[in-house]
């Protein structure tokens, strides 16, 4: 039973690694009505005018500097785990935190995920890869979703603090992913400062 379940999970991470991975910034044109997808009455998290061009500059100098070429992005819905593979952010999914004083109060990139941004990336082709209890197996649900995805294809995971501009999550298909779940940080603005002196931009 458990070698036909796990043969099954490396079905699903192949076939979504084979769905054409999106080109530039997805900013989904089509009309989506959310409540076909999920009975919910969410409202969607923007960042505040003053936000905007802070997160936006981050955002590009984050996307310049990465070791990644492309991003698997997971999410959870209904008890569902789906994951969409991306080849830039679209900026309507990134919000912009503050750190605590005591973390240094730097700005920080993150993935804001709510219903109306499930509903978005389900439009746009995310598939379906397991149940919860299937995929995230671990107390920390990005640990957890990156393990998945690193093993079912046949690559050992290893929790690691590499920085994103030095090395990416996984290698496949002649990509390399950076694989984030949900609500995951990116990186505050003195790592993109490092990032970008590093690369001389």
């Amino acid at each position: 039973m458990s070698g036909s379940r796990g043969a099954m999970t490396k079905r699903r991470a192949k076939a979504l690694l084979f769905v054409p991975v999106l080109a530039g910034r997805p900013e989904c044109k089509k009309s989506v009505n959310p409540l076909t997808l999920i009975r919910s009455s969410a409202i969607i998290v923007l960042p505040t005018r003053k936000e905007v061009p802070t997160m936006m500059n981050l955002l590009n100098a984050y996307e310049a500097t990465t070791a990644a070429t492309a991003y698997i992005l997971g999410f959870l819905l209904n008890g569902n785990v789906y994951a969409i593979t991306v080849k830039s952010l679209p900026t309507w999914l990134i919000g912009l935190d503050r750190e605590s004083k005591t973390h240094g109060g730097f700005n920080k990139l993150r993935i804001r995920m709510n219903n109306i941004a499930r509903a978005r990336l389900m439009n746009l082709g995310a598939s379906y890869i397991g149940t919860a209890e299937e995929v995230l197996t671990m107390k920390n649900k990005g640990d957890a979703f990156e393990k998945w995805i690193a093993e079912s294809l046949g690559q050992k995971w290893q929790k690691t603090s590499t920085p994103y501009f030095l090395a990416a999550d996984v290698n496949a298909n002649g990509e390399r992913y950076q694989v984030k779940f949900e609500s995951a940080s990116l990186a505050n603005e003195k790592t993109i400062a490092m990032a970008m002196r590093a690369a001389h931009l």
